[in-house]
Formats: C-alpha cells, sequence, structure tokens
C-alpha cells in the first residue's frame, strides 16, 4: 500500500514537471560574473537617496586571553558577525541551476568598516589585514564574519581583591558613513559564547549587547576573579600568622 502511495506521488511530479535540479559549477561561475559584472564595491548599498541600510551585529566570544589590572586593559578574541542587504546582489536562483547561494572573497564586495575605539598602536577595522570569504545569499543577504585579537581599554576596580568583579565596555563604531542612511542592530541581547574556552584566572559572568542607530555597538563583558588561589596563597598564610604571633608571648623565656 505505501510502495502504491509513493508511486502515485513520484508520478504527481513527474507529470506536473516538479524535479530536482542540481547546480553545477558552470552555474555557479556565470552567478559570479552576473554580480560582480558593472559592481563597484565603493557605492554604498542603497537603491535610492531616500533608502537606509540596516547593520545586523551578532559578537561572538571566543576566549578572554589576559586582564591587565594595572594597564587596564583586556585582550580577548572574538568574531563578528555582520549581515545586511545588499540590493546589487539578488538573483532568480532559478537562472543559475537552483543556486540560491554564494561564496566570495571579502575585497569583492562592500562591507562596512567597523572600529574598535580605545585600542592601542594604530587604528584598524576588523579583519582589515585578512580576507574572509562573504556568503550571499539570493535576496542580496550578505554575512561577513571577521574576528581576530582585540586589545582594549577596560576600567577596574579592585577594591575589593580578590574577590573583585570587573565589567569591561567594548566599542565599536561605524565611520564614514552618514548617520541618517545607517541603522545598527543585533538580533541577541548577549554575546554568543557556543566557542567559549575558560580562562583560568577570570570567570565569564555575563555579557550584553547594545545597538543603536548612531553607528554604535556597545558589548560589556562581566568577569569575576577565580579567588582560589589567593585564598590559598596568601590569605589563609596570612591568617595563620596572626594566630601564631601572639602565641609566641606564651613561650617562656627559658625556651629561647
Amino acid at each position: 500500500m505505501c510502495r502504491d502511495v509513493f508511486k502515485f506521488i513520484y508520478f504527481m511530479f513527474i507529470v506536473c514537471g516538479f524535479h530536482y535540479k542540481a547546480w553545477q559549477i558552470t552555474d555557479a561561475k556565470k552567478l559570479r560574473s552576473h554580480l560582480l559584472e558593472g559592481y563597484v564595491k565603493d557605492i554604498f548599498p542603497i537603491k535610492n537617496e531616500t533608502d537606509s541600510l540596516n547593520i545586523d551585529i551578532n559578537f561572538i566570544l571566543f576566549s578572554i586571553d589576559s586582564f591587565n589590572e594595572v594597564e587596564r586593559r583586556i585582550i580577548i578574541t572574538v568574531a563578528l558577525q555582520i549581515i545586511w542587504k545588499d540590493p546589487s546582489l539578488s538573483w532568480d536562483p532559478d537562472l543559475y541551476g537552483g543556486k540560491d547561494k554564494l561564496s566570495i572573497s571579502s575585497d569583492q564586495i562592500w562591507r562596512p568598516l567597523i572600529y574598535l575605539l580605545y585600542t592601542p598602536g594604530e587604528i584598524k577595522s576588523v579583519g582589515e589585514d585578512i580576507e574572509y570569504v562573504i556568503l550571499i545569499l539570493h535576496d542580496g543577504t550578505v554575512v561577513y564574519s571577521p574576528g581576530g585579537v582585540m586589545n582594549t581599554k577596560c576600567e577596574t576596580d579592585v577594591s575589593k581583591f580578590p574577590f573583585d568583579i570587573q565589567n569591561c565596555v567594548l566599542y565599536f563604531t561605524t565611520w564614514g558613513i552618514e548617520q541618517n542612511v545607517l541603522s545598527l542592530s543585533s538580533q541577541f541581547n548577549s554575546a554568543g559564547t557556543e566557542y567559549y574556552i575558560d580562562n583560568p584566572d577570570w570567570k565569564l559572568i555575563n555579557t550584553e549587547t547594545y545597538a543603536n542607530d548612531g553607528g554604535r555597538y556597545r558589548v560589556t563583558i562581566t568577569i569575576k576573579r577565580n579567588s582560589f588561589y589567593y585564598v590559598i596563597m596568601i590569605i589563609l598564610p596570612m591568617m595563620l600568622f596572626c594566630i601564631l604571633n601572639p602565641l609566641v608571648l606564651l613561650l617562656p623565656t627559658e625556651s629561647g
């Protein structure tokens, strides 16, 4: 009975003209040529002057490499997933063997330059030194995921050492784009930590992300110091000495 049903469904697909067509490498080459032919990556990706571009940013935290409370700096390894729509990069998948997405090098198309503020040395946009692979969907959605090791300023408070909790705020901004044609958003209120690796000295407590229409993106990372080492090596010996010192007065003088 079931076999007859499957045969009937297959027959209806054939009669109605529904069949699966896998794209080939020639379709991918044709699609790439179609998208990049006449494409100018220096032009802001909006259809007309009245439109605005929305950029969605997701912050992914991989590790906290180091935290220096004296220099007030934190070094972390992160990635930014940046998503936007480029009207010049849309196509009909039926014209290209059903291919609905394409991966190309990041230097081939327009991409937003996002900078991390308060970094030592030369200021560079995120992912500027490396060519990443960009994923383009058939509706013009572009997914760009640069990342790397980031060094930024972090205000510290060690008044409760070694039980202190630090809040480090990272400020990202876009430069060279008028604020009235750009808005930033974030799908999530916290950072992605699926691939996070624990730091032996600091425990990750919480993360918060916030984006606004002014081209600013803020990430707050809350960490707590792992105090077990300091308790064993500093606090307990000091308490022990505080207890032993008064006992010296109980010893008779002739004991030496």
